[in-house]
């Protein structure tokens, strides 16, 4: 999942997870509930997520 984020000085960026679910719904609430954390939100440096713009890719070779 690649989650949308936005600087306190208005910088874009995204935060990306990895995460395994059976469907993209399972996805964006695993990598969601990951990037609430207090670990995650020191690693984007305290940006705000936007995760209702969150998109998601398959693994390369997977189908």
């Amino acid at each position: 999942m690649s989650i949308p984020t936005t600087a306190t000085d208005g910088r874009k960026g995204v935060q990306l997870f990895a995460v395994p679910a059976s469907s993209v719904h399972d996805a964006l609430t695993l990598a969601t509930r990951r990037a609430t954390t207090a670990d995650a939100a020191a690693r984007r440096r305290g940006a705000a997520l936007d995760p209702d713009r969150a998109t998601t890719a398959l693994p390369a070779g997977r189908f």
